[in-house]
């Protein structure tokens, strides 16, 4: 017995095909449009806000590293890859203090439990990060090297 295409099948099928079809060439687009752009940048740096660097990841993330590395982008999956990870490019300002916030939570902290935190010269250790740390009991010891 062989099957037999009844007609909502057949649309369904052509339905399915031309939706492909129609995602198809609006990648092909954007790939091309990406092109263009790459070629006016040249080896100019794009710079990205936060907000862009955040939702591009967000949309990086569902890609995998592997499909992100296949995709001609304007952005390096370094740089997203970075984002994703939940890490900042320069360890200073506002992101060392939620760090500094972090080690010290009094639930899940690093430092619950502990006396010292003994370091070099880590960016976290400001003098409002060893405050923090002070108040939740714990004292900041800074290696002394040669």
């Amino acid at each position: 017995m062989s099957p037999t295409l009844d007609p909502f099948r057949l649309l369904l099928i052509s339905l399915a095909g031309w939706v492909k079809q129609h995602q198809r060439e609006v990648i092909d687009y954007l790939e091309e449009e990406n092109r263009v752009l790459r070629e006016q940048l040249g080896n100019k740096r794009v710079r990205l806000n936060g907000d862009q660097r955040r939702r591009l990841a967000v949309k990086a993330k569902k890609l995998g590293g592997r499909g992100l590395q296949e995709l001609k982008t304007l952005v390096t999956p370094e740089t997203l890859l970075v984002e994703i990870a939940g890490l900042a490019r320069q360890a200073k300002g506002v992101w060392m203090s939620q760090v500094a916030r972090n080690l010290a939570d009094a639930a899940e902290g690093f430092l619950v439990g502990k006396w010292y935190l003994i370091h070099d010269r880590i960016p976290c250790a400001r003098q409002s990060s060893r405050r923090l740390w002070a108040a939740s009991g714990v004292q900041s010891v800074k290696l002394l090297l040669s």
